[in-house]
Formats: C-alpha cells, sequence, structure tokens
C-alpha cells in the first residue's frame, strides 16, 4: 500500500510539473544581444541560459517582463559562476518586472549598474558573485533595490574599492522606502576603509527614515567589512529584522543610526565594533558579543526627531529594550559616550 501511494505521488508530482512548465522554454544565448532579445521574448516559465564565458555590455542588461509565482523567467549562467559579465552595465530590472531569478554570474562590470527598480516586485538575485570595477565618482552601490518583496540571496559580495554600499535598499520618491525585500546566506568580505556611505548593507536614508521597510536581514556572513565605521549594516529606516548573521573579523558597527522599531536578535559578534543604536522602541536581545572593542554603544543623542529636529540628528534613543545579550571579552561592554552638541552637554 505505501508503495502505491508513494508511485502516486510521483506520478502526480510529474503531471503537476508538465502542467505548469506547459509552453516554457529552455533558451540558450551566447552573446549580450542574445540574452537581451530572449529577455524581450520571455514569457512565464522560461529558462534563459548564458553559455561559459565572459561577455561584455555598452549598456543595461534591460527586463521588463513578467513571470507569475510557480512559473518564474530565470536568467541564469550555464553553471554556477561560468560567465562574467564586465563592460559598462549589468541588469536593469525595472517596472513592471516580476517574478524573475537572475543566477549564477560574476559581476565585473562597473558598479552602480544592477538595479532592481521602483515597481520591479518578487525578483530573486542569487549564487552570484559581485566584485564590480570601481568607477571612483559618487557613491554607488554594486546592487541597488527601490522595488518591494524582492529577495537577496546565496550571494558573495567582495573586494569593494569605491564608495557606496554593497547593497543599498531604498525605494521611491525621496521619503518611501522599499519594502520587505528580504537578505539572507550571502557573504559580505574585504571592503577596505573608503568614507563615508560604505556599509556592506544600507537600509535607507535619513530622509526616508521614517518609513517602514520591514527588511529582513539574517544568516549573513561579514569579514573584513571595514568602509565605514557603520561597515557592516547602516540601518535607516522603521520596523527591520535583524538576526542570526555573523559579524567577524575586522566588521565594523553593526548601526541602527535612523529609524525606529526594530529588532536585532540572535546575532554573533566576534573581533568587530559591535553594535549602535539610536532611535525609539528597538529590541536588542540575545546577540553573542566576544573579544569587540565596544560591544553595545548607546548614542547620546543631539536631536529628537518627534520634537521636530531634522531626521539626519543622532535621535536621543527612547524605550530601546536591551535584554539578554551576552558579552565576554569585550573591551567595553556597554556605553553612552559623549558627542559635540548632545543632550547632556545641553543640560
Amino acid at each position: 500500500m505505501r508503495n502505491i501511494l508513494h508511485v502516486t505521488f510521483l506520478l502526480l508530482l510529474f503531471f503537476f510539473s508538465s502542467f505548469f512548465r506547459l509552453g516554457a522554454e529552455i533558451v540558450k544565448v551566447n552573446s549580450v544581444a542574445s540574452l537581451q532579445q530572449a529577455i524581450n521574448n520571455s514569457k512565464p516559465g522560461d529558462r534563459i541560459v548564458v553559455q561559459i564565458g565572459t561577455y561584455t555590455t555598452s549598456e543595461s542588461i534591460v527586463v521588463t517582463k513578467q513571470g507569475s509565482p510557480l512559473k518564474p523567467i530565470t536568467i541564469e549562467a550555464e553553471t554556477v559562476g561560468g560567465v562574467e559579465i564586465n563592460g559598462t552595465n549589468g541588469f536593469l530590472i525595472s517596472t513592471p518586472s516580476s517574478y524573475i531569478i537572475i543566477k549564477g554570474f560574476v559581476f565585473k562590470q562597473k558598479t552602480g549598474t544592477t538595479n532592481i527598480a521602483e515597481g520591479a516586485t518578487h525578483c530573486i538575485i542569487t549564487r552570484n558573485v559581485f566584485e564590480c570595477a570601481p568607477v571612483n565618482s559618487g557613491a554607488k552601490p554594486y546592487l541597488n533595490v527601490s522595488g518591494d518583496d524582492n529577495e537577496i540571496s546565496y550571494n558573495t559580495f567582495q573586494n569593494k574599492t569605491d564608495e557606496g554600499q554593497m547593497v543599498s535598499v531604498q525605494g521611491p520618491g525621496g521619503n518611501k522606502m522599499a519594502k520587505r525585500t528580504w537578505i539572507h546566506h550571502n557573504f559580505f568580505y574585504n571592503f577596505p576603509p573608503k568614507a563615508n556611505n560604505c556599509s556592506a548593507i544600507q537600509i535607507g536614508l535619513s530622509g526616508r527614515s521614517m518609513d517602514s521597510a520591514f527588511c529582513v536581514v539574517e544568516y549573513n556572513l561579514f569579514i573584513k567589512t571595514e568602509g565605514e565605521n557603520e561597515g557592516a549594516i547602516c540601518h535607516k529606516s522603521c520596523r527591520n529584522i535583524i538576526r542570526f548573521n555573523t559579524f567577524g573579523e575586522r566588521s565594523e558597527e553593526m548601526s541602527l543610526r535612523h529609524g525606529n522599531k526594530s529588532q536585532v536578535y540572535g546575532n554573533f559578534f566576534i573581533n568587530t565594533t559591535g553594535l549602535r543604536f539610536s532611535g525609539d522602541d528597538h529590541l536588542i536581545c540575545n546577540n553573542y558579543f566576544q573579544n569587540c572593542t565596544k560591544a553595545i554603544v548607546c548614542t547620546n543623542g543631539d536631536g529628537e526627531v518627534k520634537d521636530g529636529s531634522k531626521l539626519t540628528c543622532h535621535d536621543r534613543p527612547d524605550r530601546v529594550k536591551v535584554v539578554y545579550n551576552l558579552i565576554i571579552d569585550c573591551k567595553s561592554a556597554y556605553q553612552m559616550p559623549g558627542r559635540n552638541d548632545d543632550f547632556f552637554q545641553k543640560t
């Protein structure tokens, strides 16, 4: 009886798999031009396979197509890591794109040219390597996300040498956030010290910081992300979850720089500069700190946003719960350092 049920299950699985793939194609391409043409002609369920090799772009590879939850459009390297994109531009996933998967590429084109734009939703960037060429002009990220419900997973972001983040989550207009971005199981490695705007991940901006992003950042590894003092994660929006990440050797701080009502829990901070927070109503719990120069830093605020201070201020922390964290052999366990023009100085 069990064998009959097992065979029946397999037959049903085959039937439904065949049904959902009905009309879908596997299209193999071997040039940038044929890749763009295949994308333009794609339909739900199609797989576009780029043959092993190195490809040079002179303009964006533009995606404006729509897959579906059961039949996404997949654009993938023939083997993971076997296709290198260099030149001037990467993928531009524009509205009304949805359910697009970009998989298996090595991106070495100019930085700042791979984007999931406003209006592009439910797209997945997975199993790629980002090591883009520096442009040395302005703050440009390896990957920018401005659409809703997108996933960044199982990628390596490494060796960034110019200004801008490795992953930047922003949004439409000047004060709204992309919603429900899921960033998980990525490796962020080697971001030497540069300047401001040099975090491995940045979620928002000062002007967007009062909008809720509902971003989840989990199971990522950060090593040598030293770009700036907020070199690991720079948090500038509301209602995000940062959990189960490992911040390792020479990773600069995870900073709740702006925004309210976020949760930081279950993370490991080892040989780093720890965690710093501003803003209100955060929950910081069950994190592990070992051999850090600073474990937890409560910002001595120089403004109060709810009372009209500029969004660029270090908002005074109110009602932040810091509980059940384990701190071992750190030079400083918990501190509120002074700063120029802070509330303490004013009173």
